[in-house]
């Protein structure tokens, strides 16, 4: 069986919250994907008790809806490292290895040597014979608590230096611990200074509906459609300012919005299978910069 990237995306939904990451450098929270970390953040994945403290020179992100974590080298643009987390143990993985490997481009890679399990560790290099300038290494490792990871470096340039041993390097900064089940998180810290979205089709058109949340209590929102204003007359379209208000922890919350220049309205916080919706109706969020200062 070949191990494939790709294939990863179907069961990381319902993970993702799961590997959702703690960072304590100045403060701890559990953040959500698509935030990048920089050198000396220390993040957690608590659910699989994987610990790493960015290298120098490294950044990384969880892209949203997968538990792949990207690593990417500020000092070598062509050097990528995916961060997989699995409860397979070394002999399993040694065994999909052998039959090779496809990363996210799909390109289809074979391993170069023979593999062997050595210090709890798994190496290997992998070549693609269709793409002679795209390279991987691959580093396996399995924890006490039954948890590991993979990892798997791309790159295209060969240098003075061997990327197996740079590799090697990246995994003394990931640490093991037992992994515990993530904090239930409220609502507002989850929400709080984040920019909210939902995207609406009809008749071949598509209606974004936005709203930004400032770190001090104030908002603004500009809707083309509906969105959470459904069933509310049209002076909640356009573009709109006030006060909110965010309560709740766990599955559910409600969020007040208080309008400078209508009425306030109460919308329901929902997470299902990791998901957000409001009033029933899929958003996504993400960090912003749009409050004045």
């Amino acid at each position: 069986m070949k191990v494939m990237f790709r294939d990863l995306s179907k069961w990381a939904i319902g993970f993702t919250m799961q590997l959702a990451i703690v960072w304590s450098l100045h403060s701890q929270e559990i953040i959500q994907p698509e935030i990048q970390y920089k050198a000396g953040d220390s993040v957690l994945a608590p659910s699989y008790g994987i610990k790493m403290v960015m290298p120098e020179n490294w950044r990384g992100l969880l892209a949203r809806e997968t538990i792949v974590y990207t690593i990417l080298c500020d000092t070598l643009n062509d050097a990528t490292v995916y961060l997989i987390p699995t409860d397979e143990d070394l002999e399993t993985r040694l065994e999909q290895w052998k039959n090779g490997i496809t990363i996210i481009s799909g390109e289809t890679f074979s391993a170069k040597e023979n593999l062997k399990i050595t210090q709890n560790s798994l190496k290997a290099s992998f070549a693609s014979p269709t793409n002679k300038s795209l390279k991987v290494v691959g580093y396996a490792s399995h924890g006490p608590y039954s948890i590991g990871y993979s990892m798997f470096l791309t790159y295209q340039h060969e240098r003075s230096f061997d990327y197996g041993e740079l590799l090697d390097k990246v995994s003394t900064y990931i640490s093991f611990q037992k992994p515990t089940p993530p904090p239930e998180v409220s609502w507002e810290d989850r929400l709080l200074g984040k920019y909210l979205y939902s995207y609406e089709r009809k008749a071949g058109s598509t209606r974004i509906n936005q709203l930004w949340l400032c770190n001090d209590g104030t908002f603004k929102s500009v809707s083309k459609g509906r969105g959470i204003y459904k069933d509310l007359n049209k002076e909640y379209l356009g573009s709109l300012k006030g006060t909110y208000e965010i309560k709740g922890s766990g599955r559910t919350g409600s969020l007040t919005l208080y309008f400078k220049k209508a009425d306030p309205i109460t919308v329901e916080l929902e997470l299902f299978k990791d998901h957000m919706y409001i009033n029933g109706k899929r958003f996504y969020y993400a960090y912003h910069n749009e409050c004045d200062e």
